[in-house]
């Protein structure tokens, strides 16, 4: 696979079905091209990953079930106060995400960011292994389910982030798979249900709401 050197090149499509199927020449080449996307462009679409369909399906269903419980519901689990904690229902204009590209810009033009409200809720799962990140859960009468599935789910993508760092690994050239494996237990990472309701295509040309503006996940 070229990458184009061009700063805006689309996304690249990279189908991993035969490094989990085929030869170790197929392998090492998905490695390579998997490494050469990461480097120059930062991004990658991953198909052939082995995820069923099925559960695909089954996990819109269920975020559009979740989504679809009435406000005091979802409340019932709460995201925690601060930005420190990524567990638990955020309703819509809780979470703002705002960002300015260097120090001088901090202060008027932050505060003025964060006055555009961001029209979206999300529910956020992780680890029950991770003390720092604890979940906040829904009654389990509220929507049955919801836990077991989404905690099989976290897993069962998290053994999907497993084949994709081991090709990582290779592509960069080491000889042990395992070598990013052992920086990633599984217990830190964050499993998140988007929505974004419907919302008048005025409010956003007159910048009072947005949906998610242009962000880092780093400070």
């Amino acid at each position: 696979m070229t990458v184009p050197q061009d700063s805006k090149a689309s996304i690249p499509i990279i189908d991993i079905s035969r490094a989990l199927t085929g030869t170790h020449a197929d392998r090492s080449k998905i490695a390579k091209d998997l490494a050469l996307a990461c480097r120059h462009v930062g991004f990658v679409y991953i198909t052939g990953h082995g995820i069923a369909s099925e559960t695909i399906k089954e996990t819109f269903a269920v975020s559009k079930r979740l989504f679809d419980l009435p406000y005091d519901d979802k409340m019932k689990a709460p995201h925690p106060p601060g930005g420190a904690v990524h567990r638990g229902y955020s309703y819509p204009g809780q979470e703002k995400v705002s960002q300015a590209i260097n120090d001088d810009e901090e202060g008027s033009q932050v505060k003025a960011l964060r006055q555009i409200k961001d029209c979206k809720e999300s529910y956020e799962v992780g680890s029950e292994n991770d003390p720092e990140q604890t979940n906040v859960w829904l009654p389990e009468d509220t929507l049955p389910g919801f836990r077991s599935f989404t905690t099989d789910l976290y897993w069962s993508l998290f053994a999907t982030g497993r084949e994709i760092l081991k090709l990582i690994s290779r592509g960069i050239g080491s000889t042990d798979e395992d070598y990013l494996l052992r920086f990633h237990s599984g217990n830190g990472n964050q499993l998140r249900l988007l929505h974004y309701p419907p919302i008048p295509a005025g409010d956003v040309e007159r910048k009072v709401a947005t949906r998610m503006p242009a962000h880092t996940d780093w400070a």
